[in-house]
């Protein structure tokens, strides 16, 4: 009966019923399923068909995964007898008799295995595997064998266990029906590192398992450990078996990359004082049942949750054994069993302290290690030993103190282990898994297809009320639309052009649902099942939508259309335009989609509020797209518009207006523009830039090019009969209604100066906009002249292409190919068009410049083009040489240590016509306006960044050579300014003002090549930048040292002689020393006294007076190198004689005066020239 009812439960059982319940479906709901009015499954043989086929495919299913059993089963089968080999086989060695007996049983035991209905159903593979592990003596064996599982194998190979060989040598398999257990040797637990080769052959076992199951290699571990060992062993002894026991389940999960659980059994319960007669009393059905504790869930790994856990689980042990002390002491009368019964839960409580000590280190990983998950602890007796029993812990009195024996001949009964295996350890054989990600990847399968399941089965259950109620709603939605458009339609002012209240008006119409605009993407599978309504009423949306683009859209359009006829009455060529749109409409074969949309929309911009302007835009787009596309009729014309429109664009010039129409509609053809960017790319930036802020993108349009006149104006305008024809529907019957030969002619003649004359407009207005970047510094003029004249040459490339567009009666050399090419084209065009082409193909290859069209363009450039050609003249090859020599000038400048000097050095050497500058000058001399404009900024920029380096060179040896030593040695000291009390020490005054001094020399070396000191006053040679004051101020310090300083020895001397001149009469005697010269008049004869300063004394001047009275003499003196000078400024006044170059000095003390003459020796002296008190040094030149 259990069988029965398990057969509900199997695999393929239930996928059966799901098949069967699809089936059902297929049959009785498929004829209900509708796609737009189509039921596939109406019919009962596709039915038939899809049912047969989801059968078949059930099976198959079912056949692979029996097949994928059978192989996994083989698979194991044959690692498990790989791995029996004994290891000498391997080895190729003769293996012992022992080695030999072992592998034949294993051999024996799987054989039967797969030839039994055991091995038929796969159980080697689907049942679960355990491992267990324990000590030698832990009972494991004894459980095993009295658990009460059935052995399949036992009455032909007897109840012992088969033995293993190679990686499971020593290892005892237990083939169950419930499981398969492999009893580890008792040395696994006990030693810590078992030997190598053995470990080799286990984990080499334990590699093929997982192989063989890779789902669930092993469902448990059984760790089982005598009680008796817990209570004998030295805490030393059971920390080295705790610490086997830990290593080898770390090495299983490890190995095996999995979380199995581990069971932890406490065998030979028994050797507890009082076991026996405590559980004495119980019942074989008792007996079987777990007595331990499973957690329920915990912190793995953490000590204090497993000591909490443990603690409290093991007190509820304890708590069912105080329950039933009273019922059992009740019921014994021996008073030695009696107080053993009293006794064990005591010794109980004792021994879980103990416990705990043992599995602690066990079940708490360190931080390199995976928790362990452990499930519970089991305490268990396989049978009762005639050892005496162990007190655990207690004080008794002495007649107990011995430890009870039990009485021989009791036969000995099993405790607590048949449950433990089957329905606690087995009934959790799913709870092994690879880890915890597969885990739950394994769950969300299983509910998303139980969930996917239960969804599907629910909306075909609400199918049709759903469908019924989305019919419903779409209906209701068509109505509300209408409604909301019957709105709008009322609140729009018919007299006035509102474009967006006519968008929104058709935006409802072509959105209603499964209209225009939706009827494919509206329609869902929810709305059908044979009740959808949307194919009847889309129709019906679709006209409607349709009439309203014909009854309003269009006739807004013809109305704003209408309008630019009026606005454009003054300006023929938008007229034109907008007559040409206006009929585009009326001529289906003339209209041009793309153009009329742009010519509505500018019109629509210029329109349109700016609020929500490109939303609106977008929808007004949408419905002329449709309008055009489904060609919806146009609102009846306006023939009076017209007719006005068409007499006054008949009042323009035929040929002006065949050339407008020329131009415009090959410009929007090919909008493409020649530019000085289109030929240099990237770098034109850095060279070039137009004067107008125009881009450099922005050029000449490609109508007025070498191609635009070749291959387009010359061509079109040879088709001007084709053209004016062409022009008919426009103009009506107010065109010409044909033209002669000669009228064409003149025609074409008038369009071509047109043409013409706005060729060399474009290009000179476009090179006189052109020009070429201005620098200001050297790295930028380096920059600049770099790519000027690097060697791909870009200015050649630019000026060569310029003249290819400007010599447009030049042709190209032509080839062979080429002739071909126009021998081709000359095949596909009237016999004119042929007689041109002919005309352009020479018959002889020498004749390379055939005169084309386009002479008068060529005539205007012809200076241009005559400096660019570079077959007949050298110039423009000049000006690359001298944009070379420009540019190695700024790379030397660039690259030397001394930006600054090397300009200044630079500046020196160039002499006469050897500057860069002059060589681009030069170059440029005979060059055209457009040439010499561009390049003369070159030459000026040059010659200005040159100078600026160089003047800012000069001031910086200026200021630390001139300037530094002026303003602590000379700078408000006397003579340069008279009223200072400091005086310029002559030897200071030497070395500044002197001969080769620090002004002398700078001037030497950094002015004097730069000036012209032939005439006063001095002129600058060339331009370095500075001014002309600058220049002055060199004059002065010239004048200066010419007037204090010998030109022999470059010392300070000031010759002159003095001679007395008057004294007045109340003075009887006038003295005079200064320079260690003394000169005294006492009203006498009167002689030349010669002075020469400084001389040998110039610390000290002085004058004297004698007075007639004989009183007290009056005198002054001055003192310093500067004594004398300051003598005169002090105490004289000077004045110049007329007829000489004389002075007449007047010295005066309180009234009393005396004259002298002073004659200097040379006419440059410090009397006559007074530039040394005006002197004033600048702190930049």
């Amino acid at each position: 009966m259990k069988r029965f009812f398990q057969l509900f439960t199997q695999p393929w059982f239930l996928s059966l019923l799901g098949v069967l319940l699809l089936c059902l479906i297929i049959w009785y709901i498929g004829p209900l399923i509708a796609i737009a009015e189509y039921k596939p499954l109406s019919a009962e043989w596709v039915r038939l068909s899809i049912v047969f086929v989801a059968l078949i495919l059930w099976g198959l299913n079912n056949l692979r995964k029996k097949t994928k059993t059978n192989q996994a089963t083989d698979k194991l089968a044959n690692a498990i007898a790989e791995d029996a080999k004994p290891a000498a086989s391997k080895t190729k060695k003769v293996p012992s008799a022992d080695e030999q007996i072992l592998e034949s049983n294993l051999q024996k035991s799987l054989g039967l295995l797969q030839g039994s209905g055991f091995g038929k159903d796969n159980k080697l593979y689907k049942l679960p595997w355990y491992m267990v592990i324990g000590a030698p003596g832990s009972g494991k064996t004894t459980a095993l064998k009295n658990s009460g599982l059935n052995f399949p194998l036992q009455n032909k190979l007897g109840e012992a266990p088969i033995q293993g060989e190679g990686g499971t040598r020593y290892c005892d398999w237990w083939f169950t029906e419930e499981a398969i257990l492999i009893d580890t040797a008792g040395r696994y637990t006990t030693q810590d590192n078992p030997q190598t080769k053995d470990s080799e052959a286990w984990l080499g076992f334990l590699a093929r398992l997982k192989k063989a199951r890779p789902k669930q290699p092993l469902n448990g571990i059984i760790v089982t450990v005598s009680i008796q060992d817990i209570l004998q062993k030295t805490p030393t002894q059971k920390a080295l078996q705790a610490t086997a026991i830990k290593q080898r389940v770390q090495e299983l999960n490890n190995h095996l990359n999995m979380k199995i659980p581990v069971y932890l059994v406490l065998s030979k319960l028994d050797m507890v004082a009082g076991f026996n007669s405590f559980f004495s009393d119980l019942e074989a059905q008792d007996r079987e049942q777990a007595w331990g504790f499973t957690y329920s869930q915990f912190k793995a790994g953490d000590i204090s949750a497993t000591e909490e856990v443990f603690n409290k689980e093991f007190d509820l042990l304890l708590q069912r054994l105080e329950d039933r002390v009273l019922s059992r002491l009740n019921s014994e009368h021996s008073p030695q069993k009696r107080a053993l019964i009293y006794e064990f839960p005591r010794q109980m409580r004792a021994l879980k302290t103990e416990i705990l000590k043992f599995v602690a280190p066990i079940f708490t990983p360190n931080q390199f290690e995976t928790p362990i998950m452990w499930r519970g602890l089991y305490l268990l007796s396989s049978t009762q030993s005639n050892m005496a029993s162990r007190w655990v812990t207690g004080i008794l009195p002495p007649e107990q103190c011995a430890p009870p024996i039990d009485i021989i001949g009791i036969q000995p009964k099993t405790y607590f282990v048949n449950n433990l295996l089957k329905k606690v350890i087995f009934a959790e054989a799913n709870l092994a898994t690879l880890n915890d990600k597969m885990r739950a990847r394994y769950r969300w399968i299983y509910t998303g297809v139980t969930g996917c399941a239960i969804s599907a089965f629910s909306c075909l259950a609400i199918a049709w009320s759903h469908s019924k109620t989305l019919n419903k709603d779409y209906i209701h939605e068509i109505e509300d639309q209408l409604e909301q458009y019957s709105k709008i339609d009322k609140k729009q002012n018919t007299a006035v052009r509102d474009w967006h209240n006519l968008a929104l008006k058709l935006n409802l119409l072509r959105d209603l649902p499964t209209g225009y605009m939706l009827k494919d993407s509206q329609y869902t599978f929810k709305q059908g099942f044979g009740l959808y309504q949307g194919n009847k009423l889309g129709e019906q949306a679709e006209t409607t939508y349709k009439k309203a683009l014909e009854s309003f859209f269009m006739q807004h359009l013809e109305e704003m259309l209408g309008e630019q006829l009026e606005l454009a009455k003054n300006d023929d060529e938008r007229l034109y335009e907008a007559l040409k749109f206006y009929l585009m409409p009326y001529h289906s074969s003339k209209m041009d989609t793309d153009s009329f949309t742009l010519w509505v929309n500018i019109l629509w911009e210029r329109q349109l509020p700016n609020q929500n302007k490109q939303v609106l835009l977008s929808e007004l787009n949408s419905h002329l797209k449709t309008a055009l596309s489904k060609k919806v009729s146009p609102f009846p014309i306006d023939d009076t518009k017209v007719e006005m429109a068409r007499n006054i664009l008949i009042k323009t010039p035929l040929d002006l207006r065949v050339y407008r129409r020329l131009k415009n509609d090959y410009m929007d053809l090919h909008p493409e523009e020649f530019s000085i960017k289109s030929v240099l790319g990237k770098k034109a930036d850095a060279m070039f830039y137009r004067k107008s802020g125009k881009a450099l993108e922005n050029g000449i349009p490609e109508l007025f090019t070498y191609a635009g006149f070749h291959r387009g104006f010359n061509l079109e305008n040879i088709k001007l009969s084709q053209r004016l024809a062409d022009e008919q529907w426009i103009y009506g019957d107010k065109q010409e209604e044909a033209l002669s030969e000669e009228r064409i002619k003149e025609i074409s003649s008038r369009v071509n100066q047109y043409y013409f004359n706005e060729y060399i407009a474009r290009w000179d207005e476009y090179l006189n906009d052109v020009a070429i970047q201005s620098f200001g510094t050297v790295n930028r003029g380096q920059s600049v002249v770099q790519m000027l004249a690097s060697s791909d040459q870009p200015l050649v490339k630019l000026l060569v292409q310029i003249r290819k567009h400007t010599a447009l009666s030049e042709a190209p050399v032509i080839s062979d190919n080429m002739k071909d090419s126009a021998n081709q084209l000359a095949e596909e065009f009237a016999s004119s068009q042929k007689g041109r082409l002919e005309r352009l193909v020479p018959k002889t290859a020498g004749l390379s410049n055939i005169k084309l069209p386009g002479s008068d363009v060529t005539e205007h450039f012809e200076d241009l083009n005559s400096y660019i050609n570079t077959e007949e003249g050298l110039p423009l090859l000049q000006l690359q040489q001298a944009l070379i020599n420009l540019d190695d000038y700024f790379q030397n400048l660039a690259y030397s240590e001394n930006t600054k000097q090397a300009a200044f050095d630079a500046s020196k050497e160039w002499k006469g016509g050897s500057s860069p500058v002059v060589f681009v000058q030069r170059a440029i001399s005979d060059a055209p306006p457009q040439i010499e404009t561009w390049f003369s900024s070159i030459a000026r920029d040059t010659a200005q960044v040159t100078a600026a380096a160089t003047q800012s060179h000069m001031n910086n040896i200026w200021q630390t050579e001139v300037v530094s030593f002026y303003n602590r040695a000379i700078k408000d000291k006397y003579p340069l300014n008279p009223k200072s009390k400091r005086d310029v020490k002559l030897a200071d005054f030497t070395k500044f003002f002197g001969p080769a001094g620090i002004l002398d020399s700078y001037f030497v070396e950094y002015i004097e090549p730069f000036v012209d000191t032939s005439k006063h006053p001095w002129r600058w040679k060339k331009n370095i930048g500075l001014s002309t004051h600058s220049l002055e101020l060199f004059y002065q310090a010239q004048n200066i040292k010419n007037a204090y300083f010998s030109d022999k020895s470059g010392e300070p001397e000031v010759a002159f002689s003095m001679k007395p001149h008057t004294l007045d009469h109340i003075a009887s005697g006038f003295l005079l020393e200064t320079a260690g010269t003394t000169i005294a008049y006492n009203h006498g004869p009167v002689r030349n006294v010669n002075v020469l300063w400084p001389g040998e004394k110039t610390d000290l001047s002085k004058i004297v007076f004698s007075l007639s009275s004989k009183g007290t003499p009056i005198s002054a003196r001055t003192e310093g190198e500067w004594s004398w000078f300051r003598l005169l400024d002090e105490h004289s006044k000077i004045e110049r004689k007329k007829e000489s170059d004389g002075l007449l000095v007047t010295f005066e003390l309180d009234g009393i005066a005396s004259a002298y003459i002073i004659q200097p020796a040379s006419t440059d002296n410090p009397y006559h020239n007074k530039d040394v008190q005006k002197f004033s040094l600048p702190t930049q030149l």
